[in-house]
């Protein structure tokens, strides 16, 4: 009989580690954003503005579809209704989309301060190091994982959170 399944896989030649729990690893990520809560919360207060703009706005688009097809059928259409709430639309996508850009903007800036403080302190992690264990591990590997994984958590910060956010705040107005 197996025993249990081990908290290291080999792929490739390069050594896994299983994640053991998911909550340490974002209070660990919480941590790092500690320091920045001005911009995330700008950065949140900007997803909810965004995601209110692109929900709010095919309600109108509902609004100039009933009048045109009103106005089909009584031959008369309310060019000037319709145009009205074409500029509401207009200004309901464009405040949605400057609101997106600055987001981006915000969310890219603290994504790449927190991942940043995580490569200085690796970096401080790996000269404590004893020498022992560059012995069997050379420098550029261990950079290389340091690097892609602080990275790799600045990409996550960057894009998903956001996208997370956005779509509970769609799922919540709709």
């Amino acid at each position: 009989m197996a025993g249990p399944m081990p908290t290291r896989f080999v792929t490739r030649g390069v050594s896994l580690d299983k994640p053991h729990s998911m909550l340490r690893s974002w209070g660990a990520i919480l941590r790092y954003m500690s320091g920045y809560k001005f911009l995330f919360a700008v950065g949140m207060i900007l997803v909810v503005f965004e995601s209110m703009m692109s929900v709010f706005a095919p309600n109108y688009i509902s609004e100039i579809t009933d009048l045109i097809a009103d106005g089909l059928y009584t031959g008369d259409i309310d060019i000037d209704a319709v145009n009205s709430i074409g500029i509401i639309v207009l200004l309901l996508y464009t405040l949605s989309h400057v609101a997106m850009y600055i987001r981006n903007y915000v969310m890219a800036d603290l994504a790449q301060d927190v991942a940043g403080d995580m490569r200085t302190d690796l970096n401080r992690k790996l000269s404590r190091m004893p020498l022992k264990f560059f012995d069997g591990t050379s420098k550029g590997d261990v950079m290389s994982r340091f690097t892609n994984d602080s990275d790799t958590v600045g990409v996550a910060l960057n894009r998903s959170i956001s996208v997370f956010i956005h779509g509970i705040c769609v799922l919540i107005l709709c």
